[in-house]
């Protein structure tokens, strides 16, 4: 397999594109730090690498000439794999670390929410939201809110196919209803916040506190919020195997990404069949912004945005929380044969995620 530098979701045409795009072209970023031009050989891309000027480290992509493609047997494929949640426990570092494989290439859009949104769409317009690979490539995408979307998983068995993999990451549920809570509490208040509290409202119901989103007036859990209802895994992951076998389904803690997120690409690599690439040198630890980032083929970390700080929630209300939980996580363990970090943690949160 050729080394390839690493990617990210910027895709150009070469026919037309300068050397970046106006998405490239933004308050923080210099033209003149250019420090690569990668013309790596069998992949459907050119890859330039640049440093903004706050000294994060980016690619822009530029796809080859109609002939080079045609010569490499590059054309837009349908995903062999989809990564479909779980919102608010890792997948943006899932992708951020599987888009450096040189086998795995990702759409344009971040989340393309085709098969959960887009209904008036057609699977011709999806497949125009594929990049282009060769045919030792795996195209994917990925769609957290996939997860919880009761006719996806028909829908992918039947527009896909049905030997597609799917990626799960899970993580604790009381600390993934509060980070989704910050966020979503953020977005409500944002310069958009019609557009947001349109889209969001219904599924979160969201009050001034967490406390009163999650907890009913007369002391019970508040199963009918998004806040609760994502967290409940097994419940989700039982309707996704009623179309997908369990061998085909790849469960990751996200809390392992965190952790030691090679031997999780590494588990990736052999779910995927890929030709191993990774290596723990292709890793490192980025104390200033508290996570893993990758060291090679460049060092690039994803955005210091990523990851929100939480507020100190009521003690009682967390433990309410873990009991009601707890059922439902010990289903999930049973049903994969496994078990998760949090399971044995402090019924407390000093964690942002």
């Amino acid at each position: 397999m050729t080394e390839s530098t690493n990617r990210d979701e910027q895709q150009v045409d070469s026919s037309n594109a300068p050397l970046f795009t106006d998405r490239d072209n933004d308050s923080d970023m210099t033209k003149k730090q250019v420090i690569a031009g990668a013309n790596t050989t069998n992949t459907c891309y050119l890859t330039i690498v640049y440093t903004t000027r706050n000294g994060e480290n980016r690619t822009l992509l530029v796809r080859r000439s109609s002939t080079e493609l045609e010569k490499l047997g590059c054309k837009k494929r349908l995903p062999g794999v989809l990564t479909v949640g779980v919102k608010k426990c890792g997948t943006s570092a899932l992708r951020f670390f599987m888009n450096s494989h040189p086998q795995v290439m990702f759409s344009d859009d971040v989340e393309v929410h085709y098969f959960d949104k887009r209904n008036n769409q057609t699977i011709k317009w999806y497949l125009e939201k594929m990049p282009y690979t060769t045919q030792d490539q795996i195209s994917t995408e990925k769609t957290p809110r996939y997860f919880v979307s009761a006719d996806v998983p028909r829908r992918i068995f039947e527009d896909i196919s049905p030997d597609v993999k799917i990626i799960m990451v899970v993580c604790d549920p009381v600390n993934r209803a509060i980070s989704d809570f910050v966020q979503v509490s953020k977005a409500l208040k944002s310069s958009d916040s019609t557009r947001h509290i349109a889209r969001l409202s219904p599924l979160y119901s969201l009050k001034r506190t967490f406390e009163d989103s999650v907890i009913k007036p007369d002391g019970t859990v508040n199963i009918n919020t998004a806040l609760i209802d994502v967290g409940l895994y097994v419940k989700h992951i039982r309707r996704w195997l009623e179309y997908f076998p369990l061998r085909q389904i790849l469960v990751i803690d996200g809390e392992d990404i965190k952790r030691d997120p090679y031997m999780e690409l590494k588990k990736i690599e052999n779910f995927l069949n890929l030709s191993p690439y990774f290596t723990k040198d292709h890793f490192y630890f980025d104390t200033g912004k508290g996570f893993f980032c990758l060291g090679l083929p460049m060092r690039k970390c994803l955005p210091k945005g990523k990851g929100h700080h939480h507020p100190q929630v009521n003690k009682t209300v967390l433990l309410k929380l873990r009991e009601f939980f707890k059922p439902h996580d010990q289903q999930l363990e049973f049903l994969l044969n496994r078990t998760f970090h949090w399971s044995n943690e402090a019924p407390f949160n000093d964690r942002s995620v």
